[in-house]
């Protein structure tokens, strides 16, 4: 199972984030979503310090997929430079693995 990974990633809002997680289970390109709301970001763009309020999802999938979500986030998120970073699985619950694994299209 080394080869699941878990992507993080943020939305301004709870409705962008469901659109785009749904669109990206519908297309096998990740297994699942958890969507988290109430997260705040802190950063300095422009020059400028922002404090927003974001939701933030958590999406499992496998390593060969981590391209195709990150072009299909891109392509349809709101930010100009979206936050999408990859965490690897280095274990868990061996049948929620399988699950994960099987759920994903490797194509």
């Amino acid at each position: 199972m080394e080869d699941l990974v878990t992507l993080y990633v943020t939305f301004p809002n709870h409705d962008d984030a469901s659109r785009i997680c749904t669109h990206l289970v519908s297309k096998d390109i990740i297994a699942c979503a958890n969507l988290i709301e109430g997260g705040q970001s802190l950063y300095k763009y422009d020059g400028v310090v922002n404090f927003e309020d974001e939701v933030v999802a958590f999406m499992k999938t496998h390593k060969f997929r981590v391209q195709d979500a990150i072009d299909m986030i891109t392509e349809l998120h709101s930010y100009k430079v979206p936050c999408i970073t990859q965490l690897d699985i280095q274990g868990g619950h061996p049948d929620y693995l399988k699950w994960v694994s099987s759920s994903v299209s490797l194509q």
